[in-house]
């Protein structure tokens, strides 16, 4: 087993000894022993650590300091143990592709369930079904009579599974040649029931080629250079912010962590665990894969991302398909406070940044800036064996860090109520200027980790960012209207520092 450093992670102090990292930050101070472990672990391809290394090795995996990177093929689980669901609704061409997809990867499951969910052409899905040659693909069509929605698609078909995992694949989606061997090998390690992929974004209608040429796919010949300019947008804005990638870094999965949720897009899953939980929530129409996710963490289970396993999703071949998408997610924000409250919350901060912010908000600035610094120094007579330049990093760092939560937060859901007030207050319309600001500047910056290749415009790029961000946001009201709860719309104050 290799592991991978976080990111995040900074050593300071003699020899090394202290270490600060994770998501969210930690402090581990550790002996010479200790530091030196540390630096064998992450430097051998292989590691046999005795237990008692094993679980100091488990704790910075849980703490988010290392992320585990078993050889693909590793291990006794291979696609041969698992079965995928596929649950479609009136969309015949994409079960087709993703079914393709799955009989041309390296290697193929034991089965694949398709879950026919109400579709308005049953035979269209049959058809591609019967299609599929049951040398190289075994698959089993199930078909509901009227549409119950992903959760009960999924559940439906993975109770008709009997291997020891489940896949679930929609079928907007295809697989990558080698996609299963890194994702699977991450179930050698007992504590681990769950592991996602990496979602790329690719267009409509033409899933596998992430290319400029291909972004008009799915808009048809008949769609005139304007509908073709706008889907090239949305695919080259997604492939560097679509919400169901969740990046090139690999991680654990939990909430308020760097990776708070996967997408059921794809998603492997031991089906022993998937029964424990009860399989997916049936009531829920949007967000049900979340609330699985979530579900298993509070339950002690162990969720993992591993990007070096892809998946291609296609976006939404039109402006309002897409817009409809942001704010279908931005409605599952209340139920899913109800269920796990306070993993929704638009931004959590500490109470110290938030009066650092406030502070500043309401006309202060020196006095915001003279907290933030205080509050530094603090932690510099707390944290003495630590770098100066960790030191700042944790403080003004953190506080900055909540300033950007903040922002984006006034852009995304907070909006109906900031711009309202920007149009009678001066001071409110320049907290405003400063949160778009502040968020377009961020989103753009972040652009490139994911998708260097992915140019587009900056002011396309601003425009749909603002967009994206709006839709969740009315969304997320209107959920809570519905539900007659506006928790999920309130602030989270931590007890952190800063």
């Amino acid at each position: 087993m290799r592991y991978r450093v976080d990111r995040s992670v900074r050593r300071s102090g003699p020899d090394g000894r202290s270490l600060l990292g994770g998501a969210p930050l930690r402090l581990f101070r550790l002996t010479a022993a200790g530091a030196r472990f540390f630096d064998r672990v992450v430097t051998a391809r292989s590691l046999s650590p005795a237990p008692a290394e094993q679980a100091l090795i488990d704790r910075w995996v849980g703490a988010g300091v290392l992320h585990p990177e078993p050889d693909p093929g590793a291990g006794p689980i291979t696609l041969r143990d698992v079965t995928v669901v596929v649950p479609v609704r009136d969309r015949p061409e994409g079960l087709a592709r993703v079914l393709d997809s799955i009989a041309a990867a390296r290697d193929r499951p034991a089965a694949v369930i398709v879950v026919d969910d109400g579709s308005t052409d049953p035979q269209a899905v049959a058809e591609i079904c019967e299609q599929a040659d049951p040398a190289d693909l075994a698959v089993e069509l199930l078909r509901r009579e009227t549409s119950g929605g992903p959760a009960t698609a999924r559940d439906e078909g993975a109770a008709r599974a009997h291997s020891p995992v489940i896949v679930f694949l929609d079928s907007d989606c295809v697989v990558d040649p080698d996609w299963s061997g890194a994702l699977l090998a991450h179930l050698a390690d007992p504590s681990v029931v769950a592991v996602a992929p990496r979602v790329r974004a690719a267009p409509a209608g033409g899933v596998g080629t992430a290319g400029a040429s291909g972004a008009s796919g799915g808009v048809g010949a008949a769609g005139g250079a304007e509908e073709q300019s706008r889907a090239s947008a949305l695919l080259r804005y997604d492939m560097a912010r679509s919400p169901l990638d969740m990046g090139v870094e690999p991680g654990r999965v939990a909430p308020g962590s760097r990776i708070s949720y996967v997408p059921g897009a794809a998603l492997a899953i031991r089906t022993a665990a998937f029964d424990r939980l009860g399989g997916f929530d049936e009531t829920l129409r949007v967000g049900e894969d979340v609330d699985l996710i979530w579900r298993a963490v509070e339950n002690g289970l162990g969720i993992r991302y591993e990007p070096r396993s892809g998946v291609q999703h296609e976006v939404r071949a039109g402006l309002r398909c897409w817009v409809r998408q942001r704010f279908d997610y931005g409605t599952s924000a209340a139920a899913l406070e109800e269920r796990h409250p306070g993993t929704v919350a638009p931004v959590v901060v500490s109470g110290w940044s938030l009066t650092v912010w406030g502070l500043i908000a309401a006309g202060h600035p020196f006095g915001g800036a003279a907290t933030a610094v205080a509050t530094t120094a603090r932690l510099r007579r707390v944290l003495p064996d630590v770098s100066t330049r960790d030191v700042l990093r944790l403080g003004l760092g953190g506080h900055l860090g909540a300033g950007g939560q903040l922002s984006r937060a006034v852009v995304r859901v907070w909006w109906p109520i900031a711009v309202p007030l920007a149009l009678v207050s001066s001071r409110a319309r320049r907290i405003l200027v400063v949160s778009v600001g502040w968020t377009v500047v961020e989103a753009w910056r972040s652009r490139a980790e994911r998708a260097p290749d992915a140019a587009l415009d900056p002011f396309r790029f601003a425009a749909l960012t603002l967009l994206d961000d709006v839709s969740y946001g009315a969304g997320a009201w209107a959920g809570c209207r519905h539900r007659g709860s506006w928790r999920a719309l309130l602030p989270r104050i931590s007890s952190r520092t800063t």
